[in-house]
């Protein structure tokens, strides 16, 4: 806890600030700041009511200070929406054994029903996020079989000239138009290591999707 927030040297404050955000030396619960009544306060015989609205006024008046009040609402507010969200998920695991392997059943079972929603299209309307998973992922997919028919075109092409050029150099015993079993390896082998990173970027773009 921080007290004496009015005794600050001037152009500190801001140092003061990020103690308080938790950012110079990290504790787990935080830091707390507030201003009490000082010795004349009391002499005067401020009553805690009129304290606590003297102290309000400070920190809302106060240049440096009054970001304070507002990081409390976000974080009230961020509460509250984490709260709201965790609703969803029901309660926390049961104690006793039998409800345990109930409890782990149930979520196996909602877990395996919400990936199968998502494949076939009908994911419940309350988890929606705008369009619907299989809608993006087929974009995807759509731009990947284009990708795809483009290379195995080029690859096709580029198969027949090294066919011919098999045929005039290397053939042996192969029947014409037919290469070795290890040269043809080799070429597809190539082929699909060109094919790796856009695959494992296409894969990236629809785990994140």
């Amino acid at each position: 806890i921080l007290t004496k927030p009015d005794l600050v040297d001037k152009g500190t404050e801001a140092n003061v600030v990020d103690i308080v955000r938790n950012i110079v030396v990290e504790l787990r619960k935080g830091y707390m700041i507030v201003k009490c009544r000082g010795q004349k306060d009391i002499n005067d015989k401020l009553t805690l009511d009129d304290a606590i609205t003297k102290e309000k006024a400070f920190f809302e008046d106060h240049e440096q200070f009054r970001s304070l009040p507002q990081l409390r609402k976000d974080v009230e507010m961020k509460l509250s929406n984490t709260m709201q969200h965790l609703k969803i998920y029901s309660s926390g695991v049961p104690i006793a054994y039998d409800e345990k392997v109930m409890f782990m059943i149930e979520k196996i079972n909602k877990f395996c029903n919400h990936t199968r929603s998502l494949t076939t299209g009908e994911e419940p309307q309350n988890i929606l996020s705008g369009k619907r998973y299989i809608t993006k992922v087929r974009k995807e997919f759509t731009d990947w079989n284009s990708f795809l028919d483009k290379n195995v075109s080029n690859f096709r092409d580029f198969l027949r000239d090294e066919v011919l050029c098999f045929d005039e150099s290397y053939r042996g015993r192969e029947l014409p138009g037919f290469v070795n079993y290890k040269t043809f390896e080799s070429l597809v082998k190539n082929e699909i290591v060109k094919l790796e990173e856009p695959a494992i970027q296409k894969l990236t773009t629809v785990t994140g999707t």
